[in-house]
């Protein structure tokens, strides 16, 4: 996956990727990543499929249409840690507040 191959969102999603790792994009291991993305279709897929869910889930909170509920089902879904709720919680009650 190459920067000719991809576009700017998914250059800059994997730098967001790394970034998480603590590791900047030329890195060893985001190398590493990006290489297994080139050759594993279902490694691109499961990455593609979570990099979109992300994105509608933002998207939809920025249009306020994601409830609690179904903030606290698809972070289970994710299997992303309990504690992810109350980051959630602090997302609504901030946007409430900004309105």
């Amino acid at each position: 996956m190459s920067v000719k191959h991809i576009g700017l969102k998914k250059i800059t999603s994997l730098s967001q990727f790394c970034d998480k790792l603590g590791k900047d994009i030329t890195n060893d291991v985001c190398r590493e990543v990006e290489k297994e993305l080139e050759a594993c279709p279902d490694c691109r897929l499961f990455y593609n499929t979570i990099e979109n869910t992300v994105e509608l889930y933002r998207l939809s909170f920025e249009n306020r249409c994601v409830t609690k509920d179904m903030s606290h089902r698809l972070l289970k879904k994710l299997k992303l840690p309990e504690n992810q709720d109350e980051i959630s919680e602090e997302m609504f009650d901030e946007s409430e507040k900004n309105q």
